[in-house]
């Protein structure tokens, strides 16, 4: 059992990693839009997939991590030193088909799993229609670029699968995508560099004990922050509206879809929320569908946003929320879905309305 001031060191020190792995990033990238534009993340999560710690970056990015987490552990597959794990299909733990997420498990000298390091960075071009990886007139997953699923990328630091491969060869800045990989994968390797040097210093007794306690601590300040929150139910809605199509520019004409409604419907009690957005059109032939980890990643920033912000972000902030997302909901679509719009512009409205809601309380 660690008192308040060796939880407070050991979670300022762990925090610190994530934010080093990003720096790494940022320096280590050679495409603008990861170096200049700084649109990567980074978090660290535990041996059972909760994340104890994440760097001040991008609050989509961040939320829909567990989720590719939980999809690795729940594999089976076998977890050794020097692997990691690439993906950034929507459906499987990914945002949009731009953001690729790599994921690095850390082991002691014993080859005792400590937990995860895990980064997440904007491919400018990962191939589809158009250039950008983001055609305003997808209807269909297939045409906003490579879908790579959940697979190993590396095997004990040796390269195994094409996904490598298949994200070089779809690009059209084929360099760019080489390098800016490599920077994950560094970015990951010094982050689990760090960690087992901090158990090693702390203990693996004291690590576990760190991770259970700030993963508690902070359900427990969620929770009395609910508490002053004034019970009762809330509810907001807005509107993606239907694009128009702009003459004389052919090929980037974008489907007729009309105005899209987003529900929400929030219900607060002294120790629970629930966020029901069974209300929302359903899906759309078209790019502006929100994958269920960047809904969820809009939830949790606005109930940061809307409770106490302080409160240290990890998988207990979340433990008393409840979100409800029928499957083929705009904001939870199904395969082959596109959802290159969802991860920026559908976003942003949800927050909005799940501002709107909340503020009322």
């Amino acid at each position: 059992m660690l008192d308040a001031a060796e939880l407070e060191v050991m979670r300022q020190a762990l925090t610190a990693i994530p934010e080093e792995m990003g720096v790494v990033l940022v320096r280590s990238a050679y495409s603008p839009n990861i170096k200049e534009r700084r649109d990567a993340s980074c978090a660290l999560f535990d041996p059972l997939g909760r994340m104890v710690a994440q760097a001040e970056h991008i609050p989509v990015n961040l939320g829909s991590m567990p989720m590719a987490v939980e999809n690795l552990l729940a594999t089976g597959d076998e977890i050794g030193p020097g692997d990691s794990w690439i993906v950034n299909n929507p459906y499987t733990g990914g945002s949009h088909l731009n953001d690729v997420t790599v994921i690095s498990p850390v082991h002691d000298r014993d080859d005792q799993l400590l937990g995860f390091v895990v980064n997440k960075a904007h491919h400018a071009d990962v191939g589809g229609s158009a250039p950008g990886s983001m055609p305003a007139a997808a209807t269909s997953l297939l045409e906003e670029g490579v879908v790579l699923d959940l697979q190993p990328l590396k095997r004990a630091r040796q390269w195994v699968g094409d996904a490598r491969e298949r994200l070089i060869e779809a690009s059209r800045t084929p360099k760019e995508r080489r390098a800016d990989l490599g920077a994950q994968l560094s970015a990951n390797i010094v982050g689990g560099r760090r960690l087992a040097e901090h158990v090693e210093r702390y203990g693996l007794a004291r690590w576990g004990a760190f991770c259970d306690q700030i993963i508690d601590y902070s359900r427990r300040r969620m929770v009395a922050a609910l508490g002053d929150v004034i019970p009762g139910t809330y509810r907001a809605e807005g509107y993606i509206e239907a694009p128009t199509v702009t003459e004389g520019l052919k090929g980037l004409e974008v489907p007729d879809m009309g105005d899209v409604r987003i529900a929400v419907e929030v219900d607060v009690s002294p120790d629970r929320v629930v966020f029901d957005l069974s209300g929302t059109d359903r899906q759309v032939n078209a790019p502006w569908n929100a994958p269920y980890s960047v809904t969820l990643s809009a939830v949790y920033f606005t109930l940061r946003a809307m409770t106490d912000p302080s409160i240290p972000p990890n998988h207990g902030c979340y433990l008393p929320v409840e979100v409800v997302c029928p499957k083929g909901s705009l904001l939870n679509p199904e395969p082959p879905h596109p959802v290159g719009a969802g991860n920026v512009e559908t976003s942003q409205i949800l927050a909005g309305v799940l501002l709107s809601a909340f503020g009322q309380a």
